[in-house]
C-alpha cells in the first residue's frame, strides 16, 4: 500500500506525468486523519517518499492542468473574439465567456 501511495504522490500515475496536484490532494486527505491511526502514518510515509522521489529524479511536470487550459484558451481566442466555451481538463474547469 505504501508503494502505491508513493507512486500516486510522485505523479507517476497522473495523466500529466510528474504533476503535483494529486500529491497535494493526497496530503490534504491524510491531514484529515487521526495522526495515531496506522493508515495516517502509512499515508505520510508514502507522501514523503513520493515527494523525495520526484525531487531526486527531477520528475517534475513542466505543465499542470491550469496551464494546459490557459494555453488552449489563449490559442482559441487569440484574435480578440469573445470566449464562449467551457473547458474541463482533469478536475479543473474554466469558463471562457
Amino acid at each position: 500500500m505504501t508503494q502505491r501511495l508513493a507512486e500516486i504522490a510522485c505523479g507517476a500515475h497522473s495523466q500529466i506525468l510528474g504533476e503535483n496536484y494529486i500529491g497535494d490532494q493526497l496530503a490534504k486527505a491524510v491531514d484529515l486523519l487521526d495522526p495515531n491511526l496506522p493508515i495516517s502514518q502509512i499515508g505520510r510515509l508514502a507522501i514523503d517518499i513520493g515527494r523525495a522521489s520526484r525531487e531526486r529524479q527531477g520528475f517534475i511536470a513542466s505543465f499542470n492542468y491550469d496551464q494546459i487550459v490557459r494555453d488552449i484558451i489563449a490559442d482559441r481566442f487569440q484574435n480578440g473574439e469573445l470566449p464562449d466555451r467551457l473547458y474541463i481538463s482533469g478536475r479543473v474547469c474554466w469558463v471562457a465567456s
